[in-house]
């Protein structure tokens, strides 16, 4: 089980996705690493911008011992000062939705496919002062190879 290709592959989607980038604000030639994170909280430049992070949040057990269940929490941050922040924040939750949920994302190179499916809605999260924060738990399932 390699977590680092996994969240790879999330990222490969995530920042090649349209609608994340324009709900993102990526300013014209920016690079997507400097809004989404693989990780809980944004660095860097990104601490007063819009930010996507996603992470682990946990692997847990299904009814077949040779499948874990990866749950996957994606977290978005935004400036209150961005006007409109809850709405922008809401808005990457439903083009996150609508990039991960029952699609099966696939990398040849790194020989992995998951198909992450919604779990739930965090709502909103204890953040920063200044920021709003929204977040999603998904789930996909995974051959166990430890």
């Amino acid at each position: 089980m390699n977590i680092e290709a996994q969240m790879n592959l999330l990222y490969k989607y995530f920042a090649n996705d349209p609608a994340i980038l324009e709900h993102l604000e990526l300013p014209e030639g920016a690079s997507p690493s400097t809004r989404i994170f693989k990780s809980r909280q944004p660095v860097g430049d990104a601490k007063d911008r819009i930010a996507l992070c996603f992470y682990q949040a946990g692997i847990v057990p299904t009814n077949n011992y040779l499948v874990l269940r990866h749950m996957l929490r994606v977290d978005f941050h935004v400036p209150m000062d961005k006007q409109r922040a809850t709405n922008n924040a809401y808005k990457l939750a439903t083009a996150t939705y609508k990039l991960l949920h029952n699609k099966t994302l696939y990398d040849e190179k790194l020989g992995l496919a998951i198909v992450p499916q919604y779990e739930q809605s965090l709502g909103e999260l204890a953040t920063a002062e200044g920021f709003f924060s929204y977040g999603m738990l998904f789930h996909y399932d995974l051959k166990e190879e430890w």
